[in-house]
C-alpha cells in the first residue's frame, strides 16, 4: 500500500520567491506531530475544520500493515482529543486520504482498503464518524474490473449528501470514479465514471460542491501524448455539465500527483495542480479560477527557484476573499512545505510561506483548511531524510486575519463557524471564545436586517432555519452574518432552493 499511497506525496515540494508579492507571511501558532505506536511510517493527508475541532486523516503503520488513522485536535491549542484507527476485515493495508465535516459535526473520510496483499485488490473506503469518534457506517466499493479502486477526495453538501471521488480500474486503464451517498444512511445514490478521449489513465483526487448543489471533480487525465489537469462539473443528479482541461506545457504521462479544488459562494471553482512533468528540473504550480459556466477567470503560475514545486491542496476562507494553496517544494536535499495566499478575486499573490522543521527532515504538505476566524491549518508528513519513515505533521498559521490565542488574554475577535454553507433548510452557527457578544445579526445583500439573535456567554451554538424575524422563509440568495461589536469580518452565507 505504501507505494500506492506515496504517489500522493513523492515530489510534492517550500519556497520564498522574489517574483511573489512581499506581504508579511503568517506566524506559526502551533505545530503537532504524531508518531504511531509502532514507531514506523505515519502520514497525515486530509484536513478539515469545524468550529474549534480540527480533523487530520491519513495512514499509520501498526507494525504489520497500514491502518487508516484520524486524529481530532482542539484547533485552538492543538491538544489531541481522540484518535481512531481502521483496520479492514482482511487485515491488509488501509489508508485514509481527504476528509470532510458536515453541518452537524459528523466526519467523513475516504481512502482505500485492500482485500488481499495485492495492490490490485484495493477498494474505495468511506467511513462516517460522529463527533465523539464513534463509527456510524463504513462503505466499501469494488469496481467492475475487480482491480485497483481508490477514493481520494470527498465533500458534503447542505442537503445531506456525501460525494467520494478517486480512480477506478476499467480493466485496461483507470477512470475518474465518483460516488454519491446518502450521508445519513450510507446508501449509494449514483456512480459516475469518466474515461478520457485517449482511453488512458484518468485519476481524480479532489472534489467540491457549490451553492447550487453542483459537484466539481479535479485530477489528472492522459490526453494523447500528454497529461492534463482535468475538471469535471456534475449536476446534483450526476449529469455532466462541462469538462475543462489545462496543461502549461507538453507534460508527459506523469499522473501520480494530486490536484486540489475549492468552490466559493458565487459558483466559481478554483483548481490547482502541478505542471512541467516533462521537465522535472522545472516543475511548477498552476492554479485556475473557472466561472460557473466553465469560463476561465484567471490562471496563475508559481515557479520558485527550487527544482520542483508541487501543489496538492487548496482552501478558501469563509468570505471567499482569499485562496490558499499548499504543497511542497524540493530545495535539495530536502522537501519543504510551501503555502501561497492569493486574492481570490484577482489571483494576485499576497505571500508565500516556506516551512521545514529540521534540516534532517524532508516534509510534504498535502492539504489545508481555514476556520471561521481566518486561521489556516496544514496537514502533511515529516520524514527522516535517510529512512523516509515519517510522522503526521500538522501546522496552524495565523494568516493575518486571525488572532493568535497563544499570546494570551481575551481575543478581540470571536470565532464564528457556519455549516453547512450553502444550506437549504437549516444551518448551524457556532460562536466561540470567552468574550461576550450581545447580539448576532443577519443581513441581506441590500443591507436590510433579516434576523437577529440575542446571545449569552460563549461558547454557544444556534440554528438558523432561513426565516426572518416574523418567521417567514427568506428567498434563496446571499446573506451576511455579523456578531455585533466585535472585530470580525461578515461571514457570507448562501441559502439555496
Amino acid at each position: 500500500m505504501k507505494k500506492i499511497i506515496m504517489f500522493c506525496v513523492i515530489g510534492i515540494l517550500s519556497i520564498a520567491s522574489s517574483r511573489m508579492l512581499s506581504a508579511q507571511a503568517p506566524d506559526t501558532v502551533w505545530m503537532r506531530k504524531y508518531n504511531g505506536p509502532a514507531n514506523s511510517d505515519d502520514q497525515g493527508i486530509g484536513c478539515a475544520v469545524y468550529g474549534s475541532n480540527l480533523y487530520i486523516s491519513g495512514y499509520s503503520h501498526n507494525g504489520a500493515n497500514y491502518d487508516a488513522l484520524v486524529i481530532k485536535y482542539n484547533a485552538l491549542n492543538g491538544d489531541t482529543l481522540w484518535t481512531r484507527r481502521y483496520n479492514g476485515p482482511a487485515n491488509q493495508d488501509d489508508g485514509a486520504f481527504r476528509c470532510a465535516v458536515d453541518g452537524s459535526g459528523y466526519l467523513y473520510i475516504t481512502g482505500q482498503s485492500q482485500q488481499t496483499s495485492s495492490m490490485s485488490s484495493s477498494d474505495y473506503l468511506a467511513i462516517k464518524y460522529n463527533p465523539a469518534g464513534d463509527t456510524i457506517w463504513t462503505r466499501i466499493y469494488n469496481g467492475p474490473a475487480n482491480n485497483l479502486d481508490m477514493g481520494m477526495g470527498c465533500a458534503v453538501d447542505g442537503s445531506g449528501n456525501l460525494y467520494v471521488t478517486g480512480e477506478s480500474s476499467n480493466g485496461t486503464n483507470n477512470d475518474y470514479l465518483t460516488i454519491k451517498y446518502n450521508a445519513t444512511t450510507g446508501d449509494t445514490l449514483w456512480t459516475r465514471r469518466y474515461n478520457g478521449p485517449a482511453n488512458g489513465k484518468d485519476a481524480a483526487s479532489d472534489c467540491a460542491v457549490d451553492g447550487s448543489g453542483n459537484l466539481y471533480v479535479a485530477g489528472y487525465s492522459v490526453n494523447g501524448a500528454v497529461s492534463n489537469i482535468l475538471t469535471v462539473k456534475y449536476s446534483a443528479n450526476g449529469d455532466t455539465l462541462w469538462t475543462r482541461r489545462f496543461s502549461e506545457a507538453a507534460d508527459s504521462h506523469f499522473t501520480h500527483y494530486i490536484a486540489g479544488c475549492a468552490t466559493d459562494g458565487s459558483g466559481n471553482v478554483y483548481v490547482t495542480g502541478a505542471c512541467g512533468f516533462n521537465a522535472p528540473s522545472n516543475r511548477y504550480c498552476a492554479t485556475t479560477k473557472y466561472g460557473p459556466a466553465g469560463n476561465t477567470l484567471w490562471h496563475k503560475i508559481y515557479d520558485s527557484p527550487s527544482l520542483m514545486d508541487t501543489p496538492s491542496g487548496c482552501a478558501l476562507d469563509g468570505a471567499g476573499n482569499f485562496l490558499y494553496i499548499t504543497g511542497s517544494s524540493y530545495l535539495g536535499p530536502h522537501d519543504h512545505y510551501f503555502t501561497i495566499k492569493y486574492n481570490a478575486a484577482t489571483g494576485d499573490s499576497n505571500w508565500v510561506k516556506s516551512f521545514l522543521s529540521s534540516t534532517a527532515k524532508t516534509e510534504y504538505s498535502i492539504d489545508c483548511a481555514v476556520d471561521g476566524s481566518g486561521y489556516l491549518y496544514l496537514s502533511g508528513m515529516s520524514a527522516d531524510t535517510a529512512t523516509f519513515i515519517g510522522d503526521y505533521q500538522t501546522i496552524k498559521y495565523n494568516t493575518g486575519t486571525g488572532v493568535d490565542e497563544s499570546k494570551g488574554g481575551a481575543p478581540d475577535r470571536i470565532t464564528l463557524m457556519v455549516q453547512p454553507n450553502p444550506f437549504r433548510i437549516n444551518t448551524n452557527i457556532r460562536i466561540e471564545h470567552s468574550a461576550e457578544c450581545g447580539e448576532l445579526k443577519i443581513y441581506d445583500l441590500t443591507g436590510r436586517l433579516i434576523r437577529s439573535f440575542t446571545l449569552g456567554s460563549m461558547p454557544l451554538a444556534l440554528s438558523w432555519n432561513g426565516t426572518d424575524q416574523t418567521g417567514r422563509p427568506v428567498p434563496s440568495g446571499v446573506y451576511f452574518i455579523i456578531p455585533q461589536g466585535k472585530n470580525i469580518k461578515p461571514i457570507r452565507i448562501v441559502k439555496i432552493k
